[in-house]
């Protein structure tokens, strides 16, 4: 499992979809909230989609502080190449 930042700075979410499907992501962890769009799209080429802000402030690919919310997904879906969509520069993982 890796968990590669997508930066995702300046681009709509059409541009932010076509970045998804060349890399060829299985699993997309959102910290921005984009549900209504992605979630419809990405469930046609059978990519999981989940929101949740607080990731960005994961360090080191660490599960420990992602609650039990991720940790249950990771385990449920075992994701190869996870993306992590970055907006801003502050945003580290």
């Amino acid at each position: 499992m890796m968990f590669i930042p997508l930066d995702v700075k300046g681009l709509d979410k059409q541009q932010i979809l076509e970045k998804i499907l060349i890399e060829k992501f299985d699993f997309v962890i959102d910290t921005k909230q984009n549900k209504g769009f992605f979630h419809k799209k990405l469930k046609r080429f059978r990519i999981q989609y989940f929101y949740f802000p607080q990731f960005k402030h994961i360090q080191n690919e660490s599960l420990q502080c992602a609650g039990k919310e991720v940790k249950e997904i990771m385990n449920n879906f075992y994701p190869r190449k996870i993306a992590v969509l970055v907006y801003f520069e502050n945003e580290n993982l």
